[in-house]
């Protein structure tokens, strides 16, 4: 290592001009990797070039001015890693689209200021679009711009559309998923009835599973504690206390609250995927129902208090619990159903990571809530039912068509070949405005039985009308009735949408980054592919080669 390192080595020997890597004229060497990792920790054109040329020197590879890397190498660099990154998506299968906005309130655009192009800092709003299907569930696409409009719903449903038709995907698409907001799930003007009317045909409509289970938590806590007044304050003894930091204080001895026997059993290669918070809101469900939080787990702090992250908002609850000497009803009753209710469910969903699991998990949910009192359920009750869309009869003959028993795929394929042979009329035509919109089909959430023994009671087939499900369309009646007897996989659609909250993470740094539209999903890409070149180390060990 000295001789290599010795500066009496001649300089045809230890540059990179020397080693044949290139003509000694001009730097003609390229570094994919390098310049993946400069974009994934946001470095500058120059300082990643001062960067190479340092460690260059180092290790003796860089003795000729030719060996010199500089900004604009490095930008163009970066500029090749971008586009070959992006061409990953002409392998995504595009059968499910995950979707999502966010206002960012720091999007770097090109204006015109004092008759100058210039970049300024401004909000746009944004959509973010991810592959939920095949080989690259979870795959970050691209983001897109959105104006202002009224109707956000239809001007989201052409942009989705857009996206399709870019990449000839308008016949593959067969799924959407979505978070549960009303722009989304809107009857008429939804999301996802306009994307039906420009595609001429049904598709799934997949909402998220976690933000359903949010939902009771979220309405519970208002009721029990009061309204909050700002996103991260609280208004009530509860929400006050949580902000302060609790996890200081040592345990007290309190009263244990037993989780579900069914309650999943995370092992260490299953918590390598999880956040530290959702690690914690684990840790702290299992200290509940021991009673006793353990040395390891006392002094670790939570996420901070926010209304979009409710899983902090619960962590920092039980917290409280295991402080508190005495804890008012409300706590106990909040507490209990965090433990019981929300984090289980957590964590089911995440076990069952299929849409048609959906309909099996709202049963589970429903049949939890005996163990409530009645103030419980005349607030989540509500909740479910309108979030109910699993149960929209395409989604709920999926679910029995790949279920694992017999007579439910019987069922299902029964459903499936009558409503073959006696076609649904086109959807009715409904005011939207002054005008009348005609709809691809006409779906309403169904009445749902609370009382039901099992998850496929849940509905009644025979008072609900049934649309054949968009992912069996191209089963022959032959293939439906073979499936019986010998059952096949559901489509790999996921039941959440956290692969897409953390693509709009990622579209929310990127659009600091640059003000061109292109450069930014370039950046966006090349992050992602960063990410799966190398994951995060720690020791020599932990690093992994490409």
């Amino acid at each position: 290592m000295e001789d290599r390192l010795n500066t009496s080595t001649s300089s045809a020997a230890s540059s990179i001009s020397g080693l044949g890597i290139r003509e000694p004229t001009y730097n003609l060497s390229h570094y994919p990797k390098f310049a993946l990792e400069c974009i994934r920790y946001d470095l500058s054109d120059e300082a990643s070039a001062a960067l190479a040329n340092a460690i260059l020197s180092d290790i003796g590879y860089s003795t000729s001015s030719y060996d010199i890397i500089d900004a604009q190498k490095m930008m163009r660099e970066k500029n090749r890693a971008g586009v070959e990154s992006t061409n990953i998506i002409n392998e995504f299968d595009f059968r499910c689209l995950g979707m999502d906005g966010k206002i960012n309130k720091n999007s770097l655009v090109l204006e015109r200021v004092d008759g100058y192009q210039r970049c300024i800092l401004k909000p746009v709003e944004h959509i973010t679009f991810t592959n939920e299907s095949g080989g690259h569930r979870g795959r970050y696409i691209e983001h897109c711009d959105v104006e202002e409009k009224k109707n956000k719903g239809e001007n989201e449903a052409h942009h989705a559309f857009n996206l399709l038709k870019k990449y000839n995907a308008t016949d593959k698409i067969e799924a959407i998923l979505v978070d549960n907001t009303a722009k989304n799930t809107g009857r008429l003007n939804g999301l996802h009835p306009n994307l039906e009317r420009l595609l001429q045909r049904p598709i799934h409509l997949i909402t998220c599973m976690l933000h359903i289970n949010e939902l009771p938590l979220r309405h519970l806590f208002v009721e029990l504690d009061g309204k909050s007044k700002t996103p991260g304050k609280y208004s009530g003894p509860i929400g006050k206390a949580i902000e302060n930091s609790v996890w200081n204080d040592e345990p007290v001895t309190f009263k244990s609250i037993s989780v579900s026997q069914d309650f999943v059993n995370l092992n260490s290669s299953d918590k390598k995927d999880l956040s530290n918070d959702q690690k914690l809101l684990y840790a702290y469900c299992l200290a509940i129902s021991s009673g006793e939080v353990p040395d390891d787990v006392k002094g670790k702090k939570p996420g901070p208090v926010f209304h979009a992250r409710w899983l902090t908002t619960a962590i920092r609850v039980m917290i409280l619990y295991t402080r508190t000497n005495n804890p008012s009803p409300e706590l106990m009753l909040l507490t209990e159903f965090i433990v019981k209710s929300y984090t289980f469910f957590w964590f089911r969903i995440r076990q069952l990571d299929n849409f048609t699991k959906a309909p099996q998990i709202l049963h589970e949910m429903v049949h939890i809530l005996n163990d409530f009192p009645d103030v419980v359920k005349d607030i989540v009750v509500p909740v479910i039912k309108r979030n109910s869309f699993c149960l929209y009869s395409d989604n709920f003959l999926a679910s029995l068509l790949f279920s694992t028993v017999r007579e439910h795929r019987q069922k299902a394929v029964d459903v499936i070949i009558d409503c073959r042979r006696s076609p649904k009329q086109p959807g009715e035509k409904l005011r939207n405005g002054a005008s009348f919109v005609q709809t691809v089909r006409t779906q309403a959430l169904p009445k749902i039985d609370f009382g039901a023994a099992t998850w496929t009671e849940l509905i009644s087939l025979q008072d609900n009308d049934m649309f054949e499900p968009p992912c069996s369309k191209t089963l022959s009646e032959q293939d439906l009735f073979n499936l019986i007897d010998d059952p096949i996989d559901p489509p790999n659609y996921p039941i959440h949408s956290q692969s897409v909250e953390r693509g709009v993470a990622l579209t929310t740094k990127v659009v600091k980054r640059a003000a061109s539209l292109e450069k930014r999903n370039n950046l966006a890409q090349s992050t992602v592919r960063a990410r799966q070149r190398r994951g995060s180390f720690f020791t020599k060990k932990s690093y992994t080669f490409e």
